[in-house]
């Protein structure tokens, strides 16, 4: 403590544990399954809902599963399998470190009731003689106007198709795509300690990304060449593409400092980044086996 003592009168706030709130987690979750009379086909389906609360007011996680995967059994030679799974989460964060909300609660005066963080006309309340930029957010204030967001909206399916038309081997081919959109946003608002030199920043980017997936073997089984040696191998090829394009703009200058768009700002950049790489390769193995004890494998790859 320094400085004069405070007067008996002095009405202190709890600060901190007004502001921490119990963490909070709800989960649900449905599933079916079932099979054709004679077993040749089976199914499931199953959803689940995630809902989470941190500590820190404004930390939420909301996310849904929805996965469903076929297995059939077409002739004697043709089984197929595929799976699918969709998601969608919406992940609200708050800031870390200098310009979080922690900070902020660390410095607040006890005699100050943190809570009480908008003037009357909605604004900023300010507590000391510093400039806006120098002094810390109040910790309401933090997590209330500047934002963190993500959405994140994804689809992976799978397709296997196995071929044993013959003895000696097996043709396996599997087809797979992974896709997804990301949207991202990272709010200063005109008003916060690290905004308010720029009347505010705003930062949006949406990747759209999508990953496309094949690969195909043929299986030879052992074979004996002699009395005493076998052979079995596999050769196959694979094909991975995969895309990326991230729309990025950032917006300084609000016009009205609470409505969140980059068309609500006089400056504005934007870029979009494009990444693409084709991968096709193709492979092979080969194993020598000696009376089930000694063996050699063989293998090569080009890609």
């Amino acid at each position: 403590y320094f400085g004069a003592p405070y007067a008996d009168t002095t009405t202190f706030y709890d600060n901190i544990d007004g502001f921490f709130q119990t963490a909070f987690t709800q989960r649900h979750n449905l599933a079916f399954s079932g099979a054709a009379s004679d077993n040749k086909i089976n199914y499931r389906l199953s959803s689940g809902i995630l809902r989470q609360k941190g500590v820190v007011p404004g930390s939420d996680l909301n996310k849904i599963n929805l996965t469903g995967s076929s297995q059939a059994q077409v002739n004697r030679w043709l089984n197929v399998d595929l799976s699918t799974i969709y998601s969608y989460s919406i992940n609200d964060q708050t800031f870390k470190g200098a310009g979080g909300p922690l900070i902020g609660l660390l410095v607040w005066p006890a005699t100050d009731d943190a809570a009480d963080y908008l003037t009357p006309a909605g604004n900023r309340r300010r507590y000391t003689n510093l400039s806006a930029a120098s002094e810390v957010d109040n910790p309401y204030f933090n997590v209330a106007k500047n934002k963190i967001n993500s959405k994140n909206d994804r689809l992976i399916a799978n397709l296997t198709l196995t071929l044993t038309p013959f003895s000696w081997g097996s043709l396996k081919s599997i087809l797979g795509t992974d896709g997804y959109t990301n949207q991202n946003l990272v709010l200063r608002h005109p008003e916060s300690a690290f905004g308010i030199n720029n009347n505010g920043i705003l930062d949006v980017a949406d990747d759209i990304t999508r990953n496309l997936n094949e690969q195909t073997l043929l299986s030879f089984n052992s074979h004996q060449l002699t009395k005493d040696l076998s052979i079995s191998g596999l050769v196959g090829n694979a094909v991975s593409d995969a895309k990326s394009t991230v729309d990025a703009s950032q917006g300084m200058d609000f016009l009205e400092p609470n409505f969140v768009s980059v068309n609500n700002t006089n400056k504005r950049t934007s870029r979009t980044s494009i990444a693409q790489r084709r991968l096709v390769s193709a492979f092979g193995q080969a194993m020598l086996d000696y009376k089930n004890y000694l063996f050699l494998n063989l293998q090569g790859r080009n890609d």
